[in-house]
């Protein structure tokens, strides 16, 4: 099967925190084939998140070969590959481009002491100065300390530190980088010059020879070694570019690429990339680069999303899992069906999300989950209705907090896993009260990844071309009558957090006392 466009294609890479992806599409933004690679989330202690990084090359490997072989192309025919991933994990490698331990998540709240060096000798102050961004449990510093104190073998080892997808640009060309945006969201690259915070490496004592080479998204950071090659079936020599975080890469998969545009990602985390070509940064977010020049993304993430589903899930759907098998059905549809004949409210019940911690708007690391209003009368659909409910109500604290700063957004655009999820979607245009877009044919973060693969090798003609790519299959509207009940719901959400902010702190004291 042979396409248009002289027979060349673009390779777009997605390392997730549960999985590995892949597509291939021409120059016309066709599909010829996608595949995933699962991958395990390891957690020694609670609320941590490590993974292998080692398992994301076998992931991508298996989706590379699977891809090729349904696509019936020439692997030669591969003109760019772009490659993107949790942001900012931290994966620390040896000379020899070696993991020296496993993977710290982006999530990851663990290096509360070292958070606390980081405020004391540096400040929020100076830190938003610098990146846009306050103290987060993110952060590379607090996370490096923490590995030269716990984990001292495997920080002497390093010889550089870098990011998820960072990791898989390496196995693939041999060449130590990362992008902008990974490296201001580690929280270790200065905004205004977007060039390495190396003071900040300085009061750490942390040498400034680990940071790898720094490049723009779009930019051909290497090719395809031969060793790479022989392993996924790519050719040697094909060019990688620089790539940047999935948040960016989503929104830009999503056609959220105009100011006031609003992306919501209903990944494992639940994300959302404001589109704005005016720089105002806020503590309570992130601030990036837009992958498109001369716009930004003002960025959110909560800490879990669909993590939440998968745990709930695996540990109490067992059963649910083997019939929706049997039957040949998603687990999740199974679900969805379940809750989506339960009241808005889920009869009572409000969770809130934060079992990993949370990212922004709150940036607290001590946070937990919480299930409010249980009694008797209610089942697992319930409880995974108010899951659903949980990361609307994120969405709508960060939605929010947009409007108090005076962005108000014009279009709103779901993308990623998740959104597969019609019952969820909706749930959520209801809790926010705005229409929401979705194209059912769109996978998200690769396919963003292979048009900025396209740019950077100079296969495309240029960003709007991206419009051309997308379809909307969909759009959700908001029910008056469950948005207002909502609205009430909402209020007891965020005054639950008010309430028990000291109680996470007194816990997370008490139940980690002792313990070495």
């Amino acid at each position: 099967m042979r396409h248009a466009l002289n027979n060349r294609y673009l390779l777009g890479l997605d390392v997730g925190t549960t999985s590995t992806k892949a597509v291939i599409i021409d120059l016309a933004g066709n599909i010829l084939a996608q595949c995933s690679s699962g991958h395990e989330l390891i957690a020694f202690e609670p609320s941590w998140a490590e993974e292998d990084p080692n398992a994301w090359w076998q992931g991508l490997v298996r989706s590379v070969k699977i891809c090729l072989r349904d696509s019936s192309i020439n692997a030669a025919e591969i003109v760019g590959i772009g490659v993107s991933g949790q942001i900012p994990t931290m994966v620390l490698v040896d000379k020899n481009s070696e993991p020296t331990r496993k993977a710290i998540l982006y999530s990851d709240p663990r290096a509360v002491d070292e958070m606390k060096w980081m405020l004391k000798e540096v400040g929020n102050e100076e830190t938003f100065r610098v990146t846009n961004s306050v103290v987060q449990q993110q952060f590379w510093i607090p996370k490096l300390l923490w590995v030269r104190a716990h984990d001292p073998q495997a920080f002497e080892k390093a010889h550089k530190v870098l990011g998820a997808y960072d990791y898989l640009k390496l196995k693939l060309t041999g060449e130590f980088s990362t992008d902008i945006n990974n490296a201001l969201e580690a929280g270790l690259l200065n905004f205004q010059n977007r060039r390495w915070w190396t003071e900040i490496l300085d009061r750490a004592r942390i040498s400034k020879d680990m940071l790898p080479s720094l490049h723009e998204p779009t930019e051909v950071i290497g090719k395809v070694s031969k060793k790479a090659a022989d392993e996924t079936g790519l050719t040697e020599g094909t060019p990688v570019i620089a790539g940047s975080g999935d948040t960016v890469c989503s929104a830009l998969a999503a056609g959220a690429v105009k100011a006031n545009d609003l992306m919501l990602m209903y990944g494992t985390t639940g994300c959302f990339v404001f589109c704005t070509t005016s720089a105002r940064p806020d503590p309570r977010f992130y601030f990036d680069y837009h992958v498109i020049p001369g716009m930004y993304a003002l960025n959110g993430c909560m800490a879990t999303s669909g993590m939440l589903l998968r745990w709930f899930r695996d540990n109490f759907c067992k059963d649910a899992v083997k019939d929706a098998e049997q039957q040949g059905m998603d687990t999740y549809a199974v679900l969805d069906h379940q809750a989506e004949i339960i009241e808005a409210g889920s009869e009572g019940i409000v969770i809130l999300p934060y079992f990993m911690g949370e990212k922004t708007p709150i940036n607290n690391p001590y946070a937990r989950g919480v299930v409010f209003g249980l009694t008797t009368y209610h089942s697992r659909a319930h409880i995974y209705r108010a899951l659903l409910e949980a990361v609307a109500y994120g969405f709508n604290h960060q939605l929010q907090i947009l409007q108090e700063l005076g962005f108000i957004p014009k279009r709103v655009i779901a993308v990623n896993g998740g959104a597969r999820s019609k019952v969820w979607r909706q749930i959520v245009t209801d809790v926010i009260g705005l229409a929401q877009q979705y194209d059912t044919n769109n996978p998200g973060a690769p396919f963003g990844d292979a048009f900025l693969a396209g740019i950077g090798t100079g296969q495309l003609e240029g960003w709007d071309q991206i419009h051309q790519w997308i379809k909307v299959t969909d759009t959700s509207t908001p029910g008056e009558e469950n948005h207002e009940r909502y609205s009430k719901m909402y209020g007891i959400y965020r005054s639950i957090y008010e309430h028990l902010k000291q109680d996470f702190v007194d816990l997370t004291t008490v139940s980690t006392s002792g313990r070495a």
